[in-house]
């Protein structure tokens, strides 16, 4: 059994953050939420994600992140954040060097997890039986390609999303429907770091593995979902160089 009403939260997270892979193809539209309303805190929450974590869009396709009309409020009052009994770690694994490093740690720790992995038709890198000792949790993920071809064809753009940020919203799906409360991510500082400027807009490829973006999911996580529901990085304090030297 899972807990139906955070579930839902959970839901709503997804949904928005995900929809942002149909809106890039037409990024001056209007936006209108239906059936439910974001509360101010919300919105911005939102706003900040589509903006911030299109950096590498915008300066790709040549278009200021002003294009960008953003969420709005409503009237009504968003559901309160619940209790959560889950007990357990969720650790994303990917079979890269970060990841597998989170593993040896926790490892280390004796701490006990359980790897999770998005993959396509139930492949997963093997290496992560041995590296974990267990076979890993999978999330099946499907894209329509005939419609991506399909908006392309009708001059809809393409272009990077904040990956991390989709994935990290499936992953806490999935810590609820196993009833778990920590999702582990292996983000680095470097994920800190601008690329680009766009005026005095600064994109960032990796913003969605970026610190701000870390301590904006918690909050988000604790005010609209539960306190007892947690999204962390392992690595947070290390470099990419570190991590290759381990």
């Amino acid at each position: 059994s899972f807990d139906a009403e955070l579930l839902d939260a959970a839901l709503r997270h997804a949904f928005l953050i995900l929809g942002i892979t149909y809106f890039r193809s037409y990024p001056d539209v209007d936006i209108v939420i239906q059936p439910f309303e974001l509360s101010q805190k919300q919105a911005d929450y939102f706003n900040s994600i589509y903006r911030n974590g299109l950096g590498e869009f915008w300066f790709v396709n040549n278009l200021s992140p002003d294009v960008f009309k953003g969420f709005s409020a409503g009237s009504s009052d968003p559901d309160a954040p619940r209790p959560y009994g889950g007990d357990g770690i969720l650790l994303l694994s990917t079979g890269g060097k970060d990841s597998l490093l989170s593993s040896l740690l926790l490892q280390k720790a004796n701490k006990s997890f359980t790897p999770i992995f998005l993959s396509r038709d139930n492949y997963y890198p093997l290496m992560l039986d041995k590296i974990t000792g267990q076979p890993p949790l999978l999330l099946d993920r499907r894209i329509d390609w005939a419609q991506r071809r399909e908006i392309a064809a009708g001059g809809g753009l393409i272009g990077h999303v904040p990956f991390s940020a989709m994935i990290a919203s499936l992953f806490l799906i999935a810590a609820v429907l196993n009833n778990k409360n920590i999702v582990v991510a292996s983000n680095e500082s470097s994920a800190n770091e601008g690329n680009a400027k766009i005026g005095d807009f600064v994109a960032n490829h990796a913003w969605s593995k970026s610190y701000e973006y870390e301590l904006m999911l918690q909050d988000y996580i604790h005010a609209f979902m539960s306190p007892d529901l947690q999204y962390v990085s392992l690595l947070r304090a290390y470099t990419d160089l570190y991590i290759s030297e381990q």
